[in-house]
């Protein structure tokens, strides 16, 4: 597993550990980086987009999670 500095508050190890299994093994070599959190960094979609555009020669997943708690992904290779 990963060294993760800042955790989700939406989706624990458990289903972290399921996420990190589906990414290819090249993507793992390295740990993941938290660069949105809503409860830190807002809901304004903007700010999201120019927190992704220093990333965005990077791997990335983005998860989101709904309001009816449903949690969807989306991966950028």
């Amino acid at each position: 597993m990963p060294h993760i500095e800042e955790g989700s508050e939406f989706f624990g190890d458990e289903q972290f550990e399921v996420i990190w299994e589906w990414l290819p093994s090249i993507w793992r070599i390295s740990d993941p980086v938290l660069i949105f959190k809503t409860s830190r960094d807002g809901y304004h979609l903007p700010c999201l987009h120019a927190q992704l555009k220093q990333y965005e020669n990077k791997p990335m997943i983005i998860l989101i999670k709904t309001a009816e708690d449903i949690v969807n992904y989306l991966n950028n290779s």
